[in-house]
């Protein structure tokens, strides 16, 4: 690993860990998706990815992907623990995870308060799916000028917890979002 918050060997192998040696298309996506909605397979390919990277991370890099992780499970979390999780990561020293928090809370307070334009989408599939197109393109905007940093590394973990959300509730929507974490790397 080298110094200064750099993972070049592990940002340039992310786009890889799910696809198999150059099986970066369809066949990739296939067997980290599932396919014909084997979603417990995804759930578990996913699963081995994301430990894959969490056991790459330096300690503090991992803490910070350790909150970040906490955050997409904050419905399993009692409501003063998930209070508690949000002031912790407010004051935190990594960016993208202070960042990213006060997104996503502004993003919960406002699904919840009705204010946010998407919940006006009739069709629960399509709403949901623009709630992620926000999350997506907000872990990329925090991420887009440290290339080889733990930002990248997050912006990925941020990622494939969307595309597992999908894998799960819609194969093909699962497989597209892979797809779309795959080239999001090879640029």
């Amino acid at each position: 690993m080298l110094g200064g918050g750099q993972y070049y060997t592990l940002v340039a192998g992310l786009r890889n860990l799910g696809a198999g040696a150059g099986a970066a298309g369809a066949a990739g996506a296939a067997g980290v998706v599932g396919a014909g909605g084997a979603s417990e397979i995804a759930a578990q390919k996913i699963t081995e990815i994301r430990d894959e990277i969490l056991g790459e991370l330096r300690p503090a890099d991992r803490r910070a992907a350790d909150m970040l992780l906490a955050l997409g499970a904050l419905a399993d979390l009692p409501r003063e623990d998930i209070e508690a999780l949000y002031a912790v990561c407010a004051h935190s020293s990594n960016r993208f995870l202070r960042e990213w928090a006060a997104f996503d809370y502004e993003l919960r307070t406002r699904i919840a308060d009705g204010t946010l334009p998407e919940m006006d989408i009739a069709d629960f599939v399509a709403r949901e799916r623009a709630i992620d197109s926000l999350r997506w393109a907000r872990a990329e905007e925090l991420s887009e000028f440290d290339t080889f940093g733990s930002p990248t590394v997050l912006a990925y973990l941020v990622k494939l917890g969307i595309v597992g959300r999908w894998a799960a509730l819609d194969p093909a929507t699962g497989r597209e979002m892979y797809d779309k974490l795959v080239n999001s790397m090879e640029q």
